[in-house]
């Protein structure tokens, strides 16, 4: 890989990195002790780091047009709402039919804060992946991918 892009992905691991564990030490640091079972709304903001880093990187080279194109992929087109809308669907569906079989394992009982705590991860999960996909694989694996071939740059970016 050239040593341009080498430090481009540099940068970019660093900015995400910093970014998101920044973020999630100083909510451990700034979070009493007693109350670490609780909600951490930073936590979502970490989760954001590599998005953050890569829409950054991207404004710095390319200014807003650069920009709004990385993120073009995250709003449907007309010619493929169809596919995006299952796309978008499927993981709803998936949910709801491991939540009955969730049910009917545990005999038909389903708890109020088990409920809660599966649509609070299952929604988080909707939201965060793809602003966190477009910086790993939107911004970082082209750039990797161009210098080796799309195994090694996978097997790469799985090592950072």
């Amino acid at each position: 890989m050239h040593i341009k892009l080498k430090k481009e992905v540099a940068k970019y691991v660093l900015i995400a990195f910093l970014f998101s564990w920044g973020t999630w030490i100083a909510m451990a640091l700034l979070l009493p002790p007693e109350k670490a079972h609780l909600p951490r709304p930073w936590h979502l903001v970490g989760v954001a780091g590599p998005m953050v880093a890569a829409l950054f990187l991207t404004f710095r080279k390319l200014g807003r047009k650069g920009v709004a194109k990385a993120l073009s992929p995250l709003i449907p087109h007309k010619d493929d709402l169809f596919w995006s809308s299952v796309g978008f669907l499927t993981p709803f569906v998936l949910g709801a039919i491991s939540l009955e079989v969730f049910v009917r394992l545990t005999g038909g009982r389903l708890s109020i804060p088990t409920a809660n705590a599966f649509l609070a991860l299952f929604l988080t999960n909707i939201i965060l992946s793809p602003l966190e996909e477009l910086g790993w694989r939107g911004y970082v694996l082209p750039r990797i991918q161009s210098g080796y071939s799309a195994l090694r740059a996978s097997l790469v970016l799985g090592v950072i």
